[in-house]
């Protein structure tokens, strides 16, 4: 979903397709990208149509621009298969030209040995070597890693061939500047380190109203200026001129377009200048400001786009003002809820503006890509009561489904069928401890076969897709290479695992599923998530019964006959509005035998180098590193510092071990801080810990069942109005023992008060054992969601 004030934009007509690749060919990348995007409110769509070569050249542009070399390359492959496909005689190598690596390492060599002699530039020249693609630049920031002296950076451009030279350039320029910047601005490093710089420089050719920016600048002397820079190609130094040395905040939208503004020198020194400000709105805002600066309390921000932008003018006033607010908590070690309004809504504008420049044709790689992006972002908190994101977003996705609702029109089962067949839908299937996985092996294994024909279908979500820009960041190998044991299991049994190629857009594999779902004349379909697919392909099928299987999130829109909401206040929550469109909402919250799993002999402390005295907290998760906040950090950090004889060893992948642990340095911590690392059966490990802590505002699920079940006491939260994984540990362990939303000084007490206190560990470790105990009979689980089957069904055979 995007924000009014971004149209939709974007025709079929791609009338631009045979200029752009003109130019490309003839070497002239920043010709061939400014036909693409010729301003920063154009769209792909427009200029380069919306399938076949000129979609695929576009995301192959974009990559360069603003996804980085890994974006590129991948793409550079998609138009290779694109060519060997089509034979498409536009494509050739010219646009997909060889890399000299051997190039690259002798200039390495040269540069970083910082000896430029007649001998060695004798044996090198850039102009026989097989480089035709501007990666030079960008090779050379990434293996030197420091600013080169003049006389080097002339011996690299004379040596450069003169079509690559402009833009090898201005990546040496951008490599200067970022070194800069890291150096003498580190509060900025969140918004330069975490997305690779671009391959190739960019700027949008000025118009007039661009060509006016100096003048617009020099007009504004009231207030404090909240400049929003574009990439055009003027004059910087005349544009900033009249902000030297006066408060400013320079405002980014993405972090690359703040590395691409780099190329340019004058923009560099701004940035460095002590008087101002940078704020990168895909970035948490108080990272990025060391301190309030200085003599700007109370200031106004006058916000200044340097030409005219529908986004920008939509959200001006409450950027100010949420600008302002920020400011105020710039010093805060933690997330405040002034910074969190700021960053939700530099989350709006920054995904309305990706919106307009990759157009309505990418919507749902978009919509993927921004879910995925909060549900790994360390920063969870939401908009603060009272305060405002602006015009309402326009939902794209729920206009794209009510379009497809004419279409279906349910088969009847066949009379006298006396196995109904019964395909689970998944967007994935995997071994060992995989939350939603163990939840699905549950299910199979107490279905009623006598009654269910069951089968099991992973559309393959997370692989990577060829087509799908952007690129999401989340992906993963196929069902086939990560539970080969679930998938022999099920064969055992007689149950029978389909999966789809996942090498498609989203919108063709959900033609796929609903296609192989008549083609097995499926009678009951379960879909696992409100992915994409899942949500496309319910409105597509024919199957006589549709069932959406909660695990975390329901569906936000209709298109199902039955919801399987995994908790009741989930199920009441969304009764009516479910109601209201002919569909039915019932709770059967999750069961997991988790016993079941068990080895006869669990872990010791011992086992993990801790000694039977110390009292060990742990929490599990997959993506630790995301789930705990800043604010989680402080509240555990105060934990060990109140509990010394405590430490933490949490259980899950974390790709940064120094990085996490670090985070618990300033409280002097750190050393009781133990990551795991990633277990395929972390219930094992459960068995051997003291206290499960929840992560806030969201917390575990199945996670929670496996500390019931070894006695461990949970400190969690409880938020009645939250969606599942904030309540999950409130409904689980009983809302009476969790701590209130949002009290962090309560969660901390509680925390201390278990370690502590003998005789309240014992008994709410007693209370965690007799409440899992209610929790264990996964055969009544599944005998409930099939009672609701054949309910829903008697209905509308009825």
């Amino acid at each position: 979903m995007v924000a009014d004030g971004a149209d939709d934009g974007g025709t079929m007509s791609g009338g631009n397709q045979d200029a752009i690749l003109a130019a490309y060919a003839a070497g002239d990348r920043l010709a061939a990208a400014r036909l693409a995007l010729p301003t920063p409110q154009s769209c792909y769509d427009e200029a380069c149509g919306t399938a076949g070569l000129g979609r695929l050249f576009a995301e192959y542009l974009d990559g360069m621009l603003f996804g980085g070399p890994v974006h590129a390359h991948r793409i550079q492959g998609w138009l290779e298969a694109y060519r060997q496909r089509s034979g498409d005689g536009r494509l050739t190598y010219d646009l997909l030209p060889g890399v000299s690596t051997l190039a690259y390492e002798r200039i390495a060599a040269i540069v970083a040995s910082g000896e430029i002699s007649a001998e060695l530039a004798a044996g090198f020249s850039l102009e026989h070597s097989s480089i035709r693609f501007p990666e030079l630049g960008y090779w050379l920031m990434e293996r030197l890693g420091r600013r080169l002296e003049p006389a080097q950076r002339a011996w690299v451009l004379e040596r450069t061939p003169p079509p690559l030279r402009d833009s090898t350039a201005r990546m040496l320029s951008i490599l200067d500047g970022r070194l800069r910047l890291r150096a003498a601005r580190p509060e900025l490093l969140p918004a330069l380190d975490d997305d690779a710089p671009p391959f190739l420089p960019f700027s949008f050719a000025p118009d007039d109203s661009a060509r006016r920016a100096a003048e617009w600048v020099a007009e504004t002397t009231t207030g404090i200026p909240l400049l929003l820079m574009e990439l055009w190609e003027l004059d910087w130094a005349e544009v900033l001129a009249p902000l030297e040395g006066r408060p400013a905040l320079l405002l980014f939208v993405e972090r690359t377009e703040l590395m691409q503004a780099l190329q340019f020198p004058a923009v560099v020194e701004a940035l460095l200048d002590p008087a101002h400000r940078v704020l990168v709105l895909e970035a948490y805002p108080l990272a990025q400001w060391a301190a309030r600066p200085a003599g700007w309390e109370g200031g106004r921000f006058a916000p200044l786009p340097l030409t005219p932008c529908p986004v920008m003018a939509a959200h001006a006033g409450l950027l100010a003002e949420a600008v302002a607010a920020a400011l105020e908590d710039a010093a805060s070690p933690v997330d405040t809820p002034a910074g969190d309004w700021l960053y939700r809504l530099g989350r709006k504008i920054v995904a309305a503006r990706r919106y307009r420049r990759l157009g309505p044709s990418r919507e749902l790689a978009i919509r993927t890509t921004d879910h995925q992006h909060h549900w790994r972002d360390s920063h969870k908190g939401e908009v603060p009561a009272g305060r405002s994101l602006g015009p309402p977003a326009v939902d794209r996705l729920k206009r794209q489904l009510d379009a497809l609702r004419p279409r279906r029109s349910p088969r009847r089962i066949p009379a006298g069928r006396e196995r109904l067949r019964l395909l689970h839908v998944t967007p994935q299937v995997v071994d060992g401890g995989h939350a939603p996985s163990r939840l699905l092996r549950t299910v199979i294994k107490h279905h009623d076969h006598a009654r269910y024909e069951v089968a099991v279908l992973s559309t393959e979500l997370l692989v990577e897709r060829q087509g799908l820009y952007p690129i999401p960041r989340i992906t993963s190998a196929p069902s086939s290479e990560r539970a080969g044991e679930t998938l022999a299991q099920w064969g055992n049994m007689g149950v029978t695992a389909y999966s789809l190629d996942g090498r498609g857009r989203f919108e063709e594999s959900a033609e796929e599923l609903a296609d192989f779902l008549a083609e097995l004349a499926v009678d009951v379909a379960v879909f696992h998530g409100p992915d994409e697919i899942n949500l496309l392909a319910s409105r597509l099928c024919e199957v006589p019964l549709k069932v959406f299987f909660d695990h975390h999130l329901l569906p936000p829109y209709g298109g199902f006959d039955l919801i399987l909401a995994s908790s009741e206040q989930g199920a009441r929550g969304r009764a009516d509005f479910h109601r209201s469109l002919g569909e039915r909402v019932v709770a059967n919250p999750f069961v997991v035998d988790v016993r079941e799993e068990w080895s006869p002999a669990p872990f010791t402390k011992r086992d993990f180098g801790v000694s039977d005295g110390i009292r060990i907290m742990t929490t599990v998760s997959n993506h630790l590193e995301a789930r705990l906040t800043s604010g989680v950090v402080d509240a555990f950090a105060r934990i060990l510092q109140q509990v010394p004889e405590a430490v933490y060893l949490p259980i899950g992948e974390v790709r940064d071990v120094p990085g996490f642990k670090a985070r618990f340095a300033p409280y002097g911590v750190a050393d009781r801080v133990i990551p795991i690392g990633f277990a395929a059966d972390p219930t094992q490990y459960t068995r051997a810990m003291d206290l499960y802590l929840n992560e806030f505002p969201l917390g575990s699920g199945l996670a929670l069942l496996d500390a019931m079940a070894a006695g461990l006491p949970i400190v969690t939260m409880y938020d009645p109005a939250g969606i599942p994984q904030a309540r999950y540990g409130g409904e689980y362990f009983g809302v009476e023992r969790a701590v209130t939303a949002g009290d962090v000084e309560g969660y901390v007490e509680r925390a201390v008060r278990l370690l502590t206190d003998p005789a309240l560990y014992r008994e709410w470790s007693q209370a965690a054992v007799e409440t899992h105990a209610r929790r264990t009979d996964p055969r009544a689980y599944v005998a409930r969601m099939e009672r609701e089957i054949e309910c829903s069904l008697a209905e509308r055979s009825g």
